[in-house]
C-alpha cells in the first residue's frame, strides 16, 4: 500500500513538473492580444482564428462555435483562410450568423491528407470573421466546445475539443488509484 502511494505521488510529481509538450492550439489574433476588447460603435474589427504549433498534426476539418456580445457586436462576415482547400472542388464550407452572439463556422477539406501536411505551415489562419461594432463597449471572444465542435487530423482523429487539461486528469487518476488502495487495503485486514 505505501509503495502504491510512493508511486503515485512520483507519478504525478513527473506529470506536474515536466515541461508541457507542444501541442497544437486555437485561438484569436488581430485582437492586438487583447480579450476582452473595447470598441466603439460604428468600428469594423477583424478578428483571425489560427491553429499555432502544428507540429506533424494536419487539420482536415473544423467545426466551431465563437461565442461574442450581441449587445456590443454583431458578425458581419467570414472568410475562410484556404488552407483546407477552395470549395466547392476542395472543401466544404458552412457559415450561420443567424444567431445573435455566435459565430458558427464548418469547413471540411476534399484534399489528400498528404498534400495537406505540405500546404498547411505550423501556424495558420482558418477563418477570419468581421465585426460590427454596433455600441461602445467591450467583448470577449470565446470558443463554445459543446458536442461535435472540434477540429480533426489526419483520420479523422480529433485533435482540439474541449478535454480537460493532463494535470486535472492526472489528479484525478491518482486520487482515484489512492482510494482503491485504501479500500483494498481495508479489505485485507
Amino acid at each position: 500500500m505505501k509503495r502504491l502511494l510512493i508511486n503515485g505521488l512520483l507519478a504525478l510529481a513527473i506529470i506536474v513538473v515536466a515541461p508541457n509538450a507542444m501541442a497544437i492550439s486555437i485561438g484569436f489574433s488581430s485582437l492586438t492580444n487583447l480579450n476582452p476588447f473595447a470598441v466603439t460603435n460604428g468600428d469594423s474589427v477583424a478578428v483571425d482564428v489560427v491553429i499555432t504549433d502544428r507540429g506533424s498534426d494536419v487539420v482536415t476539418a473544423y467545426d466551431i462555435d465563437i461565442a461574442y456580445d450581441a449587445n456590443i457586436l454583431t458578425a458581419t462576415n467570414v472568410s475562410f483562410g484556404g488552407l483546407l482547400g477552395t470549395p466547392p472542388s476542395t472543401s466544404q464550407q458552412n457559415i450561420d450568423l443567424t444567431n445573435p452572439g455566435i459565430v458558427d463556422i464548418t469547413e471540411q477539406s476534399l484534399l489528400d491528407e498528404a498534400l495537406l501536411e505540405v500546404m498547411q505551415p505550423d501556424d495558420f489562419t482558418l477563418a477570419t470573421v468581421t465585426f460590427n461594432a454596433i455600441a461602445d463597449g467591450v467583448s470577449n471572444l470565446d470558443f463554445l466546445w459543446t458536442a461535435g465542435n472540434n477540429v480533426i487530423g489526419a483520420n479523422n482523429q480529433v485533435i482540439i475539443s474541449n478535454v480537460p487539461e493532463p494535470a486535472s486528469v492526472a489528479l484525478l487518476t491518482m486520487g482515484a488509484i489512492v482510494a482503491f488502495g485504501l479500500k483494498k487495503g481495508k479489505n485485507k485486514s
